[in-house]
């Protein structure tokens, strides 16, 4: 499986990820534009979310740690 989505489809989700989150959609949809990956080589293949990394910072939102490779996190 792919461990990744279309920002599109990421960003479809920001309302529901923000109510089951219990936070703004404006932090859901930071963390969705910090999981956004580009293109490779800057040409290669559309720009696509991390799920994984996604997902991480979801985590970390509802526990109230720093995600990990923020800045204040592991």
């Amino acid at each position: 499986r792919d461990p990744h989505l279309s920002p599109a489809a990421a960003l479809l989700q920001v309302a529901r990820g923000a109510t089951t989150n219990g936070r703004p959609e404006g932090d859901v949809r930071g963390i969705v534009e910090r999981a956004t990956e580009p293109r490779v080589l800057g040409v290669f293949g559309p720009p696509r979310v991390n799920v994984v990394r996604l997902n991480a910072a979801l985590a970390a939102l509802r526990s109230g740690t720093p995600p990990p490779g923020s800045p204040a996190g592991p």
